[in-house]
């Protein structure tokens, strides 16, 4: 599973999700030196666990180097999860998807629907590896 970002902007960071063969785009918060609620999530390589929280249900935690799945764990952040949410304002350091994004605005769009197939698609792969990447064009050979 694959988070390629594209974008990062004083109004959220952008991304592109590869869940098998469901393709999302992403909203996360702008970077803000991996603070906690503030910060997008470092590129990294993440574990993801099944999440039930008291505020989001049947979801999934990233866990990994600066990032524990709870509070309390020794790691600078918790509980950074997908949930859904349409702009850099929803996501106070987790991250949201959306089936498209925005033509107008800094968002993405129909992010309960990416929501429902994230998790279908979760349920249906055995994968609970998740690389957060930056978008790097090939630089073509005839230059």
């Amino acid at each position: 599973m694959i988070l390629e970002r594209f974008a990062y902007s004083p109004y959220g960071t952008f991304g592109r999700l590869i869940v098998g063969d469901l393709k999302l785009w992403t909203v996360e918060q702008p970077w803000n030196d991996n603070l906690p609620k503030r910060s997008c999530v470092p590129e990294g390589v993440y574990t993801l666990e099944h999440h039930e929280g008291s505020k989001y249900k049947d979801t999934w935690a990233l866990v990994g180097e600066t990032v524990s799945h709870w509070p309390g764990e020794g790691k600078k952040r918790a509980t950074c999860v997908f949930h859904k949410g349409n702009t850099a304002g929803n996501v106070w350091g987790c991250i949201a998807p959306g089936m498209t994004l925005s033509e107008d605005s800094w968002a993405v769009s129909h992010s309960n629907d990416a929501m429902a197939a994230f998790r279908k698609e979760m349920y249906a792969t055995q994968t609970r590896t998740l690389s957060i990447t930056q978008y790097r064009p090939v630089e073509s050979m005839y230059v």
